[in-house]
């Protein structure tokens, strides 16, 4: 197919530390394939406008930086000429304190239109239509500083013909000096009119860093929807700065049966990589 093949946009931008202001205005006709990199969505236009206000105060609970954000997004379909979806995002309260935890509290009202049906879980499928929910979170980080670090985030709220709970949580430890690892659990808890679903994520991972110059990288992870176990691990070697080499193995196990602790090997990958920096 030609024509229809082109992408353009225009963007403006204040960043500083008290104010934060942007807008960008993009359009990706359908058929558009970068030569580098990669495009999410095309054959769409997309509207972003976003804004924050981060003072600093001086004596305030030990907070060292509070956000309050504003950011209102829209997409509209090239090929049905109407808005696809369009999402405000508000963060009234967004802090972070002067011992490295943070706590943030968020109102995500959303608009989705499907022109045609969508399978969003195994078994339960959305019927093409208009589509308007609320979303709210609340998310709470400790310290990266600390040997052992939480994290929680939990999404709650309408949610397409319904309501979902939505909870990622995750543990991270660090065996001094040079090892670390953590495993996050990702939920979805959602009831429908078109039904009900539960899906989950868990990741785990492990990271061995032998000096500043070699790191072994290692992930693990298995969700119940696609009952697909992977494995990636990733070796990164700074010859010297400026100059990296990396080998990355992946393998991917698919679940025997439901609920099932036998799997079968699918697919192995072998990817190398090396960098050079010409400096002049």
């Amino acid at each position: 197919m030609t024509g229809k093949d082109n992408a353009f946009g225009l963007g403006l931008r204040y960043p500083n530390d008290l104010w934060d202001l942007s807008i960008d205005w993009k359009q990706i006709e359908d058929n558009f394939r970068p030569t580098l990199g990669f495009v999410p969505r095309t054959g769409v236009r997309k509207l972003s406008i976003a804004g924050e206000f981060d003072p600093r105060p001086k004596e305030l609970f030990g907070i060292r930086q509070m956000s309050h954000e504003l950011s209102f997004t829209r997409i509209t379909n090239l090929d049905h000429k109407q808005v696809e979806s369009w999402r405000v995002f508000t963060a009234p309260v967004n802090y972070e304190f002067n011992s490295g935890e943070h706590i943030e509290f968020n109102y995500a009202p959303q608009f989705e239109r499907l022109f045609e049906p969508f399978d969003i879980a195994q078994g339960v499928t959305l019927p093409a239509g208009e589509y308007r929910f609320t979303r709210w979170r609340v998310e709470i980080n400790t310290a990266s500083k600390r040997r052992w670090k939480f994290d929680n985030d939990w999404w709650f709220g309408s949610f397409w013909s319904g309501h979902a709970n939505q909870f990622e949580t995750g543990f991270q430890y660090k065996f001094a000096p040079h090892f670390q690892t953590g495993i996050t659990l990702e939920q979805t808890f959602a009831r429908l009119t078109e039904g009900h679903f539960v899906t989950r994520l868990f990741v785990l991972r492990a990271d061995w860093s032998v000096s500043p110059m070699l790191t072994f990288f290692n992930l693990v992870q298995f969700d119940n929807e696609t009952a697909n176990l992977g494995w990636q691990g990733r070796v990164r070697w700074i010859v010297r700065p400026g100059n990296d080499i990396f080998l990355v193995v992946g393998q991917g196990w698919l679940q025997d049966e439901v609920r099932g602790l036998r799997f079968h090997a699918t697919e192995s990958r072998i990817a190398g990589k090396a960098q050079y920096t010409f400096r002049f």
